[in-house]
């Protein structure tokens, strides 16, 4: 659906012509609910979920409107053929960790690899260039990388998060919540 190469392209008649570039394509929410079965309400809730969480942009023409998704170039390298074997005496090429520092082109921000293994480990995801902003703070001051993934999958069975009490991620990393202990049952009573 989206071009993987940049073209022209007109839609409608005596319509002048626009140029597509790389992970974009022209459509409607009608044209998309035909074409995938789907109802075109059930089509409006998904578009805006991908809106939301910056996976799509939409640009709305008088030919139609512009679907771009973010990070088109970065989701392309599994279409390629990747070469595990090592070729040099150097450490091999994880092709995972080079997309996670390709930039962001719509935010023009560049995000650590240790930082994006927080963020997929982390299970409430907002505000991320927040929490950015307090990773960044944090430079050295907080446990390795593993350690905190396995502190997160230790807190994710924890009663309060299992009842969907997560703190923000921001919140977590200023409150130095790895730390935390969680397990331990205190009880309150009135007589006190």
């Amino acid at each position: 659906m989206a071009s993987h190469k940049g073209y022209k392209t007109t839609v409608g008649r005596g319509v002048k012509p626009i140029v597509l570039q790389p992970g974009q394509f022209v459509s409607g929410s009608k044209k998309l609910s035909s074409e995938i079965g789907v109802p075109i309400t059930t089509i409006k809730r998904i578009i805006s979920v991908l809106k939301v969480d910056h996976q799509i942009d939409i640009e709305k023409t008088r030919q139609g409107s512009v679907f771009t998704i973010i990070n088109w170039g970065q989701y392309q390298w599994m279409d390629t053929e990747v070469d595990h074997e090592r070729t040099t005496n150097g450490p091999p090429v994880d092709p995972i960790q080079e997309v996670k520092n390709v930039k962001n082109v719509k935010n023009n921000k560049t995000y650590s690899v240790n930082f994006e293994k927080f963020w997929s480990a982390y299970p409430r995801k907002m505000d991320k260039k927040k929490a950015y902003a307090a990773w960044k703070k944090l430079n050295g001051v907080m446990p390795d990388i593993d350690t905190l993934v396995a502190t997160i999958e230790t807190q994710k069975k924890s009663d309060q998060w299992m009842r969907d009490i997560i703190p923000l991620p921001t919140t977590w990393l200023n409150g130095n919540r790895w730390e935390d202990v969680f397990g331990v049952k205190t009880h309150w009573t009135d007589k006190e």
